[in-house]
């Protein structure tokens, strides 16, 4: 019996060893007993990439390369399962069957956007955010300040498309330009946004130019920029061309609350006049009635005569306005009412002949700080108290 017993259980130790054997053969499929392994590979996300190889079976102890390719707008991150580490491609030792993950990563891109001039841009995709995944469509919007306007795209955007949508496939610097008012050199011939009293006004060798013409008793012309402006400075070059009368013509620079179109139209604002032989005026209009704030004096600044251009420029800042003459600063006063207007040109003359006005530009800009004073009407040596003519008061009538 014990001799039974013995031989049963070398029999099923025999059994036991000889099934161990079989499962450490599992991974051979030859006849010469070499050991096969699997790989298994995983990209996550599915849409991300790809791998090479991506499956395959291979001798135990070989070494395999593997390498990741990210699809458009993705990265290849990092291996993971039975590989570690971010290098791509890499190798690895076959030593039994393999698991294997490529983790990707949405490639981010940069969207920095700035302005020039006074505006925003807003940014409008489905949950806006400052860094978007590549591919992204973004929605650009500019939005101008009052009495600004948007002008252009610059950087990594072109043309002035508001809204406009782009691809973020890269990182993006785009620039929005803003403008204020308007640069006039007339060089182009023409004129936008400018409404004028009468077909006198022409655009003529790169000037704005006015001549009457002899055209009936009305010697009044007046042109202005339509567009409502609150705080601003207008700039203009003028010269008076051609005169029947010549001490009594003046040339305008005008703001006023509605524009004008016609000179006796009740209209409220101001007017700064001067004239070809070197005298300057200041007049407040309120609903037509005028009030000569300055009455008409030299003005050592200005260059007389026909033909002689002079640069004259209003600076309106939070009711202030100053006046330059020639690059000079020549008087200032301050206005607590005024809301803002529209600034424009013009001539006045007493004679029913010919006389003709030429502006080598008219620009409007934002404001400069007002001068430091701020009388109601502060009067400087550069003028001197008037020695006559009276026929210049009823030359602005």
């Amino acid at each position: 019996m014990y001799r039974t017993m013995k031989s049963i259980n070398l029999q099923y130790s025999l059994i036991f060893m000889f099934t161990i054997l079989l499962a450490g053969c599992s991974g051979s499929s030859d006849s010469n007993d070499i050991e096969i392994y699997t790989l298994d590979t995983t990209v996550t996300p599915i849409e991300a990439g790809t791998l090479s190889p991506s499956s395959g079976q291979f001798e135990v102890g070989e070494q395999v390369q593997i390498s990741a390719s990210a699809n458009q707008n993705w990265i290849f991150k990092e291996w993971n399962g039975d590989l570690s580490g971010s290098n791509n491609p890499t190798s690895f030792t076959v030593s039994k069957n393999m698991s294997i993950n490529a983790l990707f990563e949405k490639l981010i891109h940069s969207l920095t956007v700035t302005t020039s001039g006074n505006g925003n841009v807003s940014e409008t995709i489905v949950s806006p955010k400052t860094d978007y995944d590549a591919g992204t469509m973004v929605e650009l919007t500019a939005t101008p300040d009052d009495e600004w306007e948007f002008e252009s795209w610059s950087g990594d955007l072109d043309g002035d498309e508001n809204p406009v949508i782009i691809s973020m496939d890269d990182e993006k610097v785009i620039n929005a330009s803003f403008s204020f008012g308007f640069e006039e050199d007339f060089e182009n011939e023409e004129v936008n946004n400018w409404l004028f009293s009468d077909s006198r006004f022409s655009v003529d060798n790169g000037n704005l130019q006015f001549n009457s013409g002899g055209i009936g008793n009305d010697t009044w012309g007046g042109a202005y920029f339509n567009k409502h402006f609150t705080n601003f400075k207008i700039e203009t070059r003028v010269a008076r061309l051609e005169s029947t009368e010549g001490i009594e013509n003046s040339m305008t620079i005008f703001i006023r609350s509605n524009g004008f179109m016609s000179y006796q139209s009740p209209v409220s604002g101001y007017q700064i006049s001067i004239t070809q032989d070197g005298f300057g005026s200041v007049w407040k209009i309120d609903e037509g009635t005028e009030t000569n704030l300055l009455p008409w004096v030299p003005v050592e600044q200005l260059s007389p005569g026909l033909g002689n251009y002079n640069a004259v420029a209003v600076n309106v800042n939070g009711g202030r306005f100053d006046i330059y003459i020639n690059e000079e600063y020549i008087i200032g006063f301050s206005d607590d009412s005024f809301t803002g207007g529209f600034a424009g040109v013009a001539t006045f003359a007493d004679d029913v002949g010919a006389h003709a006005v030429r502006w080598d530009y008219v620009n409007l800009m934002p404001a400069d700080e007002p001068q430091k004073s701020q009388g109601k009407l502060t009067s400087y040596r550069l003028f001197r108290p008037e020695t006559g003519s009276s026929k210049r008061h009823t030359a602005n009538h």
